[in-house]
């Protein structure tokens, strides 16, 4: 829902109604909704429309170039009553983002993973990987960590929201190092945070809209 479609007194009159609906606002040009031309990603132009034989403009995150282009996202139909229809690849991708938002999600379990490493305390004696630790202690971290950690899901997740391989590596690299690395091991607290951070800043949009 586009923050200036309505006020916020009948912001908060939807959001009663439907309690049980997921509500994303968006605006601004900033949200993974509009299209950016580096990651190939989104629906709207920065004007809030759906992008036909537009003219984009953007820098070149490699070269530092300023780039330019003609794009059209869409594609005429006459089976359509606004004459045209969005293509699956663009549709799905912002779908499979605002269905499971992995930059939110992957900071939120970052957060509660840290308070409950912190707050137990583990020594260098602790030769048990994060994972086995969360499945012993029978923690709902470990249920939320564990798809996390669903590589053949998320690595295509990945693939099909951002189209950038440097996620997917650091993704990787986080789940190298939760699965194979002891709670016990030197510096690990600061190493997990390292290997999170550089996921995190890897993805373009806010944690939070």
């Amino acid at each position: 829902m586009h923050n200036n479609s309505l006020d916020r007194e009948r912001f908060r009159e939807i959001e009663q109604v439907y309690q049980n609906a997921k509500i994303d606002y968006f605006g601004g040009g900033k949200d993974y909704i509009y299209y950016n031309p580096v990651t190939d990603t989104g629906l709207l132009s920065q004007f809030d429309d759906f992008i036909q034989n537009s003219l984009l403009k953007w820098i070149d995150p490699v070269t530092g170039e300023n780039r330019r282009a003609q794009k059209t996202l869409v594609i005429p139909s006459e089976k359509s009553q606004s004459g045209f229809v969005i293509p699956y690849k663009y549709f799905h991708a912002v779908w499979q983002y605002y269905t499971y938002q992995p930059k939110r999600t992957a900071f939120e379990l970052k957060e509660k993973l840290f308070i409950y490493l912190v707050g137990n305390q583990f020594g260098e004696t602790e030769k048990r990987e994060l994972p086995v630790i969360l499945q012993q202690d029978k923690s709902i971290l470990g249920t939320l960590l564990s798809s996390f950690l669903d590589t053949s899901l998320n690595t295509n997740r990945i693939n099909e929201i951002y189209g950038k391989g440097e996620i997917v590596t650091a993704y990787q690299s986080l789940y190298d190092y939760i699965k194979s690395t002891a709670v016990g091991s030197q510096n690990y607290l600061q190493q997990l945070r390292s290997h999170f951070s550089i996921l995190l800043q890897a993805m373009p949009e806010k944690i939070y809209g």
